[in-house]
Parts: C-alpha cells; structure tokens; sequence
C-alpha cells in the first residue's frame, strides 16, 4: 500500500517539512491557493526537500497540486474530489496522512470531511513545536509524537521562499573568518585602545569595500602601542622619521581585507563565538555574510506535478520560474550572521563604530525585511562596539549586546535560546 502526504499549504512551510520528513511519503499531495501560489510557498517547500536529500518528487512524478478557494468548503471539495478520480487513487490501495496544520481553518475543515472516510492518519503539528499530534479519531489520540529534523540556515531560508546568491562563496567567508579568530578577539579585548584607529581606516577604506583589490598608503598621526601592534599582525608596512610621532603604513588589500577592516571583524567575532556554540550543540547550523533575495509571482506553471488550474488563471512564465532559470529581482540583502535553534531562526546584527542615521535606517530595514517583507518570525541581536540604539531594539524586540559585554557573548546568546524554548515548552 502506498503512502500520500496530504498537506496545506499556508505562511508557515515549517510543519510540513517536519511532516514530510518524518513519514517520507511514496506521493505528496499539495493543497494550496492561488495567493500562496503567487509567493512560490509550494516550489520552496519542493526545494528544501531537495536539499534534504529526501527525493526529487516533481522529477519522480510523485507531486500533486490542487489550487482552491480558501474560503469555499464546498470548491475545496469538489477539487479533491477530481483528483481521486482522475489520479484513481482508491479507497484500498493508498493511506493518506492528512496533515491539517496549516492552510484556512476552512481547507482543514474540507480536508478532514473528505479523507476521513478514506484510510487515513489525521495529523497536527502545534506551531514552534518540533511534534505531532493525532486529533482524530478521537479514541487514538496519545502522546505527542517527536519530529526529529532540525533545519540548517540555508534550508530554512529557501523553505521561505529565499535565494542565497553567495552561495558558492560561503566556505571561503567561513575558513576566512576561523584564520582571523584571535585576531578578531584580540580587536574586542583590546577596541578601546584601537577605536581611533578603525575610525581612521573606515574614513580611508569605507568607500573601496567592493573593490576587488587597494593599495592604501597614508600617515596616521600618534599611534598608540595597540595600534602599532595591531598593524603589525595584520601585514602593514610601517616606517617614521625619527622622533616624528606620524606613522606611514602602506599595504596592497584584497577585498576581503577591507571589508575585515571596515567593520568585518566583528561579524567573524560574532560567527566564531557562534561557531563553538554550534561545535558544543547548543545551536544547529550557523552562516555568515548571506546576500539573500526573495521571488514572488504566480507559481503555476513551476514544476511537473499534477495541477488543477482555477478557471480563468492566467498562464505565462511565473516569477519563480524565473528564478529557477538564473533572472534576479531588485530584493537582495545582505546579513551578518544567521543561525537556527530547534527550526527558529537568529539574526544577528553588527556594527563596530558609531552609527549615522544611514546606517540605522539600513540596520532597520535588514529586520524589517525579515520580519516582515520576508514573512519571518526571527529573533535578533544588535551587536554593536557603540553606543547602543535603545529605539531599534524596541522597534524589533532585538536583544542589545554592547561592547562591555562582547567577552560574554555566548553566554548571553545562549541564555536567551534557553529562556525561548522555556517559554516555548511552556504555551
């Protein structure tokens, strides 16, 4: 007998790809409307699947999609209806696990009403919750039911409809950022004494960080023992007169180079420390420096699954399909470091000198972005060597982490992850 994964599409793909996962179904079975749709909510969840290695189900002719009305039960209906009599599928030969979690309250009623009399397994995955339940019938219902997968940054991203461009340049970023560790935590240990300094070379490098190489060659007045010391260990030439207190430094910079001295260095702090969160198990996954971009527009003609069109959609070539043929929109961003705890996701944010109202209003929308354009419930850091912005971290519900308390980082990080899932354990 083979196995159909039924489930409803909705905002929130998490809890059918906890689903999906688990039962590893022969087929699936996609309910969804025209405006989740229009925001390719099924091709992601397809993608995420793939990079999960559970199977190509659009190659393997085992997706299906039928497109309702969200507020009809009776369309609802009447479409699921076609399907099992044009898919054949009989009351014998397949089980169907409902999963009713996501979609309309009214699509789940449709749902439950239709399959209950075909053999089935009603299934609900409570929202933050990395489990199941069996609501119906009522006399089967037990305990709780562990979903296992926890989802890496990438995969939790592209399950939002997100496209990471950096992709092929993410292990470069990575291995940069661990062969810069002690320099970056030399930088927060001793920031006081080095602040005129990286103020100094912002004002000199802040304009080249896209070049691919800059040779800087200037005079820096009165350099403290830090200073000269930070210099050295990072390759600069240094010469001055004798007696004079202006120092010439000189070095030929490679992009990375520059963006590490132009504020990159706290982020690798930020990714290094999260790193060995990571490497002691109490984070899942964690990337740094992601250029992401979202696609919207009507999905309909995106991929090899069974569809059944609503009279009077248009056809044409959607916007995800656009994407999946290499043609980019105007929506990329660029993130510090991302990382996922039991499938919720962290922003965290940093910024190493004071900030101008440009770089604030940059900094609000990178969480605006997620949290809303983005459609992500995410909880977000401020990580920042200045004087801290009380208004953003209100505005966003972000956790300010100041210079004083950048030794204490994990623990902070770590603190909060513990008080979420204590709360989440709790509802």
């Amino acid at each position: 007998m083979s196995r159909v994964l039924v489930s409803l599409v909705s905002e929130q793909p998490i809890p059918n790809i906890l689903a999906i996962h688990h039962f590893k179904p022969d087929e699936l079975l996609f309910i969804s409307t025209q405006k989740m749709e229009n925001q390719c909510k099924t091709s992601s969840i397809l993608k995420t699947l793939e990079l999960l290695e559970l199977g190509d189900y659009q190659k393997d002719n085992k997706f299906h999609k039928i497109l309702v009305q969200e507020d009809s039960i009776l369309d609802c209906y009447q479409r699921l209806d076609e399907w099992i009599n044009k898919s054949g599928k009989g009351k014998e030969e397949v089980e169907f696990v409902v999963n009713l979690t996501c979609g309309t309250k009214i699509m789940s009623f449709a749902a439950y009403e239709f399959f209950r009399d075909y053999n089935n397994k009603m299934i609900y995955v409570p929202i933050a919750k990395n489990e199941f339940i069996v609501p119906f019938p009522k006399k089967s219902a037990g305990q709780p039911t562990a979903l296992n997968l926890r989802l890496k940054v990438i995969e939790y991203l592209t399950a939002y409809s997100l496209k990471v461009l950096n992709n092929k340049n993410l292990d470069t970023c990575r291995q940069e950022a661990k062969e810069r560790k002690e320099l970056s935590k030399w930088m927060v240990e001793n920031y006081n004494q080095i602040e005129n300094l990286l103020h100094w070379l912002y004002s000199k490098l802040g304009n080249h960080r896209n070049k691919k190489n800059f040779e800087l060659t200037d005079t820096f007045d009165k350099p403290t023992q830090e200073e000269r010391a930070f210099l050295g260990r990072f390759g600069f030439s240094l010469s001055n007169e004798e007696g004079s207190q202006r120092l010439t430094i000189s070095k030929k910079l490679t992009k990375s180079q520059i963006r590490y001295l132009t504020g990159g260095w706290l982020e690798e702090y930020c990714f290094n420390s999260l790193l060995e969160l990571h490497e002691q198990g109490l984070i899942d996954d964690v990337q740094i420096g992601l250029h992401l971009e979202k696609f919207h527009g009507q999905e309909a003609d995106y991929g090899q699954g069974q569809l059944s069109r609503q009279p009077g959609q248009p056809e044409g070539k959607s916007v995800c399909r656009q994407a999946a043929e290499g043609q980019k929109s105007n929506n990329e961003n660029e993130y510090d470091c991302l990382f996922t705890k039991d499938n919720a996701l962290y922003f965290v944010e940093c910024k190493s000198l004071p900030q101008d109202k440009g770089e604030t209003k940059s900094t609000l929308y990178k969480i605006e972005a997620l949290q809303q354009n983005f459609g992500l419930k995410v909880n977000s850091f401020l990580v920042t060597a200045s004087s801290p912005s009380e208004d953003l971290a209100k505005r966003f519900k972000s956790e300010i982490i100041s210079l004083s308390e950048l030794g204490q980082l994990k623990e902070k990080i770590a603190q909060k992850i513990r008080a979420k899932n204590s709360i989440d354990l709790n509802r």
